[in-house]
Formats: structure tokens, sequence, C-alpha cells
């Protein structure tokens, strides 16, 4: 029988929306797979429902759920089985100490990949710091454009659009048009949940938090990101456009660089001091990853959106 994993979790109500148990379907029990007070395993009799099998432990058993407040309580299929994983994709895996390290999937990167984009990183700060050396960092200063400016929004914006396709590719996703685009992209958001990132600049604290994937519209996946839609704009007619090479779109672009990089690898592809995450997402429980049984290894499963599908790949590359 296949593994099927299950969630309980508090009411949307309830402010602790991280609290819960995630269950692992067996035969003939319900198992714990992860929380810190529930230990005992829940048998299972007639192909009960898991409350039932829970509130038939003996009051005052590690597990049981009383009934009169089993109404604060939702039953819920998780997404993932135990050990899969979407490729490039990093979600926060159930049974590790902090939320996304990525630690435990370190031997599925392809190592060369995530140094190039920590290497093209660390060149686009570089950039940066050599454009504060003349406009000083301040929201004062964020209308300012210039060629040095122009050029590292367009590197920036470049490395993003390298981002997006490898994750999509690694997932088998073809481009709804010849070549990959905005459109492709904003497919991505609802599992990346980019657009609930804030992030500071560590060495700039009088700056605002930045959150450049905020108010990201599928109907206007261009569009709504300014700093995207100005790279369009002087990319291809600088002359006509130069004034849309602001400062804030320079910033915002290498942002997204960073974002993408932890969206990818975790927190642990990225050990880069100049930005602080401010704001993580919140995923539900039941979406997480699972760490495999021990001896056991992480197995890929590509992340999928309506479309055409190109063949699976099974390492991230």
């Amino acid at each position: 029988m296949k593994d099927i994993i299950f969630m309980i979790r508090e009411s949307e109500a309830d402010n602790q929306r991280q609290r819960g148990v995630c269950w692992q379907v067996k035969e003939d029990s319900y198992i714990p797979i992860s929380h810190p007070q529930i230990k005992a395993n829940a048998p299972r009799v007639n192909n009960e429902g898991l409350l039932e099998s829970l509130n038939r432990l003996p009051v005052g058993s590690p597990g049981r759920i009383e009934p009169e407040k089993n109404k604060t309580f939702r039953l819920k299929q998780g997404t993932m089985n135990r050990s899969e994983f979407y490729p490039r994709i990093m979600l926060p895996i159930l049974g590790e100490e902090s939320i996304q390290t990525g630690q435990s999937l370190r031997d599925h990167y392809e190592n060369n990949s995530l140094r190039d984009i920590q290497k093209q990183e660390e060149i686009l700060i570089e950039m940066l710091e050599v454009v504060f050396m003349s406009v000083h960092p301040h929201e004062n200063n964020f209308e300012v454009y210039g060629h040095q400016i122009r050029n590292l929004l367009i590197l920036a914006t470049t490395e993003v659009e390298s981002s997006f396709t490898a994750i999509l590719q690694a997932n088998g996703i073809c481009p709804i048009n010849h070549s990959y685009t905005t459109n492709d992209y904003v497919c991505l958001n609802n599992i990346l949940k980019l657009t609930e990132y804030e992030v500071a600049l560590t060495h700039y604290p009088w700056l605002q938090n930045f959150s450049p994937f905020n108010n990201w519209d599928a109907t206007k996946p261009t569009q709504s990101l300014s700093w995207y839609n100005s790279y369009n704009k002087i990319k291809h007619n600088r002359e006509t456009e130069f004034q849309e090479a602001k400062l804030l779109h320079s910033i915002n672009a290498i942002i997204a660089v960073h974002l993408l990089l932890i969206a990818q690898f975790g927190e642990w592809g990225t050990y880069n001091p100049y930005f602080k995450i401010v704001s993580l997402p919140f995923w539900p429980r039941e979406s997480l990853y699972i760490l495999p049984e021990k001896n056991n290894d992480w197995s890929s499963r590509n992340y999928s959106k309506q479309g055409p599908k190109l063949p699976g790949k099974k390492t991230i590359t």
C-alpha cells in the first residue's frame, strides 16, 4: 500500500498557524511523523477516520484529542509523500530544525549551478556598491537613473530570467510560446510564494524593506513587476526609455536574484550577509517536504501546471 500523508492542523482562526501533526497512514495504524509531544501510534479499526482513532486512545494518552475540541481541527491530505521533492524548488522540510534550510537535500544539488548563481550575486552586489559610491542609498535617490544603473538592472534581471528558466526546465514545463516569458514564470509563484518575502539590506538599515515580487499579477505578469517592466523598456529602447533605469529598480532586481537563490536551494544555498530576510512566506503544513525514513533517500517529482510537458528531469541541475 502506498503511504499517504495526512495533516491535522488548527483552524485558520487560530493564530498558531504552524502548529499541527503530520501522520503517515499505514495498513493498521496512523503513525505520527514529527511532533514533540505525540509519540503513540493510533491503531485503526474498520478503516475509521483519524480523529475517531485518536479519540479511542485512553484519556490522558499522548495523541488524544478531546471530542469537544474536534471542531477546531481539520483533516487534510498532504500534497507530497514522504521523501518527495520538486527539482530546484526548496520548500520547508518537516523534520529539519529550521524552516527551509535545505541542508538535507544538499546531495541533490548540482553544485556547479549553485556556485554560478552565488558568484553572479556577488558580482551584482559589487556593482551596486560602486553605484552607492556616487549615489547615496536613500529613498530620496531611488528615482536616480544612469548608465551604470541601467547595466546593473539588465544584468540582474537577466539572472532572474535564467533562474526561472532553470526551474521550469528542471520540472519539465514547456514555454507557452517559443521561449519563456513572464507568462511562464508567474506560474511558479503559487509554489515559491515569492510575493510574501520581505528583504532588508543589512548594511543600510535606514532603507525600507523590499518585496520585489509584491503584487505580482498573473493577468499582467510583466506590468505588475515595475522593475521587470522597466528592464523590458530599457533593454529594447534605451534612447526613449532611459529614465526607466532607476536605482530602485536595480535594487529590487538584485534582491529578486537573491530570493530565487533561496527558492531553489533553501537558506543553506546562500551565505551572503548582504541581505536579511525580514518576512518569510507561510506554507501550509500539509504542503511541506517530509524527511525520508532512515537509510532512505529523496526522490524527485515534477511540479506541474496546465500546459505541455517536457520529458521529466530527475536531478537538480
